[in-house]
């Protein structure tokens, strides 16, 4: 029964928002605001659980999703109403929505947000009128779902297997070693021994084996606890236990002749004992426990005298002759795995750098900003692997290779003099897509000349392809101070690295393109109308707490429809193109030119007094006049265009009429000969009443 609650409530909503409740004055704020209050502490609610993994049943993955719709929506509504356009605020939503959810869910976002929009211009207007933009919306977000679901499908299928391996080598990890601190702690750098003997299947089997052998004495022994040592320098170290006490010591130093386990070390020979007066002098418990008898055997683990200890305590009755040659087998199968397998050390530091290389991606689909990945990936790729200096160089447009980010020795002089040199080692690595290698063995220098000095001072270094969909976009460079070759292990590590931050690039761009395009006209790649009203009441706001000026302009082309009569739209479209040009290199940088509508273009200058708006606008629109602008096939004309100005705050003090004056001005300019720009204060008496 509690299941089928949140869909009733969610229909609810839907038919509020669908009606047009919340928009209006037709019902009280304080009605709007009790209603709304209950579905936003069901989203608190969800999101709670979504923030604290309790929430794993898809249906609920659901529910919380249209939750996460539904609030902003009426939100949005009560607070805008209907004249704003929310298309924007939807596609917001859609977009966290892909990058947190799973596919079929996305599919359900995506086909309510549509419904719920149509049912909303079905109630509230005429639905022949706004069938065709939002049928168009429709294909736009189902085409920006298809988009980055392609690009986050195959990251999620590897983030997912990545995350099963480390949770089995995590539990490797806390059997063999102590970490001594938080599973978040950061992790130490890549070892630099030759590490591709280690493979992660090996080590899971290693802890399978272990494990079960215990698992196995614990029971035909009846003991109380079954453990296994390493015996370190200066200390022993739990690798796998099999207990009934919760209070086992993982880190024990090594004292002599201050533990059972000490003695075995010292003496190198088995110990049997019944007369335990105290549980703490085995060495590894932190209190009193259970343990009455102890038996425990030294293990040779290779030929360079590393040593375990395999040891085993009961509560009642003593070992005997055969607990003893039964311990001793159990000691030999052990030998004979770990023999086979690297050093424990090793595979704690491979645990920690999985870790590490964990971090990386999760950090790096933290965010979607492209630049923001890149000084990432730097950052904390020496936690995956050593290096005194890594860059990263991207392919400009024509091919050219050059570097935009390094960290370490010699990293400014790279950046500075990295695209002076040809580059011919990274055009190598770009051209053929694959990894080159060097070290000081090589004489590099003879076959690559052109090499950047601060890379020619280190020993080795590795220079990786970034590929995106079999397109190489630029290089990874890792480089060390040591003569040493970095090892196939290594190799493997980076290369899942870089294909890591290539695609986390990749999403981060696609983002940024849609957040663009949300903003942006398509044909003049000016801001677009929406995005023009949102940023002129946001300065307007911004004038008046700090009592800065502001100048809005309203451009109209002249004669503009006879244009499009005479020499048609794509002539027409080309002109629109090209104005646009002009107007953005006729106004600052720091000022905000859009595409108002048709042939009309706007402007705002920010803190700009009366007489510098004229300059500005007389430059414009001379510019404009003198201009011929190609209409394709060889043929160019020449047009004008009037200007309408209105001042804030002094010929208006809202952005109404901000609007209408600077519109009343320009329809002036047209009914006075046209080619001529106004500003509402010089000419509000020739507006009679219109003032």
């Amino acid at each position: 029964m509690l299941k089928i609650v949140p869909f009733f409530i969610i229909m609810f909503y839907a038919s509020l928002i669908s009606s047009g409740f919340f928009e209006g004055d037709t019902y009280g704020n304080n009605l709007k605001i009790s209603i709304i209050l209950p579905l936003a502490l069901l989203f608190v609610f969800y999101l709670y659980r979504d923030l604290n993994e309790k929430k794993e049943v898809l249906s609920e993955k659901i529910s919380f999703g249209l939750i996460a719709i539904l609030l902003p929506k009426a939100l949005f509504l009560f607070l805008a109403g209907d004249g704003v356009e929310s298309f924007p605020v939807d596609i917001f939503i859609l977009l966290i929505l892909v990058l947190i959810h799973p596919l079929p869910a996305v599919a359900v976002y995506t086909l309510a947000m549509l419904l719920l929009n149509a049912a909303h211009a079905f109630f509230l207007s005429d639905f022949n009128a706004v069938a065709f933009p939002l049928a168009y919306r429709a294909i736009f977000m189902l085409a920006l779902v298809a988009v980055l679901e392609t690009f986050l499908g195959k990251e999620r299928s590897g983030k997912k297997e990545l995350t099963e391996r480390l949770d089995g080598l995590g539990a490797l990890s806390s059997k063999i070693i102590d970490e001594a601190g938080s599973k978040d702690a950061a992790p130490l750098a890549i070892s630099e021994e030759i590490k591709d003997k280690l493979f992660l299947d090996s080590a899971y089997h290693l802890s399978s084996a272990i494990s079960d052998s215990l698992g196995a004495l614990h029971d035909m022994m009846d003991a109380y606890s079954c453990c296994l040592f390493m015996v370190e320098k200066k200390s022993f170290k739990l690798v796998a236990a099999v207990s009934d006490s919760k209070g086992l010591i993982s880190d024990i130093p090594l004292a002599k002749g201050e533990n059972l386990l000490s003695w075995i070390v010292v003496n190198d020979q088995p110990l049997i004992t019944d007369r335990l007066s105290d549980s703490g002098s085995t060495g590894y418990y932190k209190g009193k426990e259970n343990a009455a008898a102890f038996i425990g055997i030294p293990i040779l683990i290779n030929n360079k005298g590393s040593k375990a200890i395999l040891c085993v305590d009961r509560a009642e009755g003593a070992f005997g002759i055969n607990d003893k040659k039964l311990l001793q087998l159990a000691g030999s199968t052990l030998r004979e795995s770990l023999k086979k397998s690297a050093a424990v050390e090793k595979m704690r530091m491979e645990a920690l750098e999985f870790q590490a290389f964990y971090k990386l991606t999760k950090e790096l689909n933290s965010t979607l900003d492209p630049n923001k990945i890149l000084d990432m990936a730097l950052k904390l790729s020496k936690e995956v692997v050593h290096y005194d200096l890594a860059a990263i160089a991207l392919k400009g447009s024509t091919g050219e290779i050059h570097f935009v980010k390094a960290i370490g020795e010699g990293a400014e002089e790279l950046l500075k003099d990295g695209s002076k040199h040809d580059l011919s080692i990274f055009q190598w690595v770009v051209e053929r897509g694959q990894t080159y290698q060097y070290s000081r063995d090589l004489m590099v220098k003879k076959v690559f000349p052109d090499m950047p000095p601060p890379i020619v001072k280190m020993g080795s270094f590795m220079a990786l392809p970034l590929v995106v969909v079999n397109e190489v976009t630029g290089i990874y460079l890792t480089a060390r101070k040591d003569r040493k070759s970095y090892t196939p292990y290594e190799l493997k590590l980076i290369e899942a690295m870089t294909a890591h931050v290539s695609m986390a690039r990749a999403n981060a761009i696609v983002y940024k393109k849609m957040e663009e395009m949300a903003v942006t006209d398509g044909l003049t790649g000016l801001n677009n109308h929406r995005h023009f009203q949102e940023r002129l009441s946001e300065e307007l706001e911004r004038s008046d707490r700090y009592k800065d000026k502001l100048v809005f302009f309203l451009t109209d082309i002249d004669f503009f429809k006879k244009v499009n009569d005479d020499y048609g739209h794509p002539a027409g479209d080309k002109i629109l193109k090209d104005v646009s040009k002009i107007l953005k290199s006729s106004i600052r940088n720091v000022d905000f030119a859009a595409r108002y509508g048709g042939e009309e273009f706007a402007a705002i200058l920010f803190n700009t007094e009366k007489k510098k708006a004229i300059e500005i606008a007389e430059r414009l629109r001379r510019s404009i006049e003198k201009t011929r602008f190609d209409i394709g096939d060889g043929k160019t004309i020449k047009i004008t265009m009037s200007i309408g100005i209105s001042c804030y705050p002094t010929d208006a003090d809202t952005k109404s009429l901000l609007i209408s004056r600077a519109d009343e001005t320009l329809y002036l300019c047209k009914e006075e000969g046209r080619n001529r720009a106004y500003v509402y204060g010089d000419v509000k008496e020739r507006l009679g009443g219109n003032s």
